[in-house]
């Protein structure tokens, strides 16, 4: 069965409330309206544009690679295997799926000349994932994958918050260019 993605598109119906990201979700806004997601091993990319029209678009995913095939392209770039608007939405949950996926969208919204920028957020590692192998350094290899599809899409990463074993909140608004992290550990709020 195939589906659509969750993507969310604001101004949110709702009011001024901010719009949450959640995981295998794609938020895009623009102006003043805030998008936030929390938290732990997952991780966040936002890609942002600074031209005249302020665009952004956060992801939240949980698990870097999707088992079921190897997406490289030739062992090279990361593809965008969505064709489309058809693919399976439990595969979003993965980096390997839900960035590229991301960036095509982005880049359908802005002009050619637009240059995307990124920030990734998140990655901590948690104590108790290390005595689970297939959790341990969960975190890292979240943002290690990030990095990698970004650095191969030749996105510029200006601003990270990642790592560590806290859990953080993280909220941006589009025209203020700067995000907001609060570690939840260290009881304190970073701009980013």
């Amino acid at each position: 069965m195939k589906t659509q993605p969750s993507i969310k598109i604001s101004p949110n119906l709702s009011g001024n409330r901010p719009i949450h990201v959640g995981i295998s979700e794609i938020v895009v806004s623009e102006a003043n309206f805030e998008i936030k997601t929390t938290l732990g091993s997952c991780v966040a990319v936002l890609l942002y544009t600074t031209g005249e029209r302020k665009l952004c678009s956060l992801s939240h995913f949980l698990l870097p690679q999707s088992p079921q095939e190897n997406i490289h392209n030739n062992g090279s770039v990361y593809e965008d295997k969505s064709k489309g608007d058809n693919f399976k939405l439990q595969d979003m949950k993965y980096g390997d799926r839900l960035i590229p996926r991301q960036i095509r969208d982005l880049k359908n919204r802005v002009k050619k000349s637009d240059t995307i920028y990124a920030k990734i957020f998140g990655g901590a590692n948690s104590p108790g994932y290390q005595k689970n192998r297939l959790l341990a350094n969960i975190g890292n290899k979240n943002v290690a994958l990030a990095n990698s599809i970004l650095e191969e899409y030749h996105i510029e990463v200006t601003g990270s918050s990642v790592g560590g074993t806290s859990a953080r909140t993280v909220s941006y608004v589009p025209e203020q260019m700067k995000a907001n992290v609060y570690e939840m550990e260290s009881e304190q709020l970073f701009i980013v």
